[in-house]
């Protein structure tokens, strides 16, 4: 027996060697055919990203300047204006308005938001949507005269959910009586109390 017949009878003897040698082709194939599939898993959604609420406030004069009627829109407007996608309850618009504000809403107390201390139940839902709540404030007639110090509006705020798809839902009005001190800088809200109905 010649050595190339020893050889040929040692391979037919281990068919393996050949079926594995196939297989790897073939693997290495599909494996190079799936890269370019249309079946791929799909990328993960991206978290929703908000708008920026405070391309909604409106322009006023500097507070130095304003009007008190000018003030309690301004102040109020900024207060109701919430982010939920980066911001974690109101206390940032509170603080936000500061520029507006004096006596203790301006030292930013939970007490003086008027609020019970608890997050508004919606925040949540609206962080997972990507939504923000925009706020105009309209301000009524005054309720008493003026003085030199102080002055009293009637201020209605105006909410509405804006979401990612361009969208809004409004929500209700809050009607608001409002408190304004002149101080040596110019007038300042000083206090609210959200009114029923």
């Amino acid at each position: 027996m010649t050595q190339h017949d020893r050889l040929i009878r040692a391979e037919t003897a281990r068919p393996w060697r050949g079926l594995l040698a196939v297989a790897a082709v073939c693997a290495v194939a599909l494996l190079v055919a799936g890269c370019g599939s249309d079946h791929e898993q799909p990328a993960p959604a991206p978290s929703p990203v908000g708008h920026d609420a405070h391309d909604h406030l409106p322009s006023a004069p500097t507070p130095q300047t304003a009007a008190a009627s000018v003030v309690a829109s301004q102040a109020l407007a900024t207060m109701f204006t919430w982010q939920p996608v980066t911001e974690d309850d109101s206390r940032q618009a509170l603080q936000r308005a500061a520029p507006w504000l004096g006596g203790t809403l301006a030292a930013g107390t939970p007490t003086s938001l008027g609020s019970t201390g608890q997050p508004d139940p919606r925040w949540a839902s609206w962080r997972r949507r990507g939504d923000v709540v925009i706020a105009a404030a309209d301000v009524g007639p005054a309720r008493t005269p003026d003085t030199s110090s102080t002055a009293a509006r009637s201020v209605t705020v105006r909410q509405h959910v804006l979401h990612t798809d361009g969208t809004s839902t409004p929500l209700a009005p809050t009607h608001i009586h409002a408190t304004l001190t002149r101080t040596p800088t110019g007038w300042r809200l000083t206090d609210y109390t959200v009114l029923a109905g």
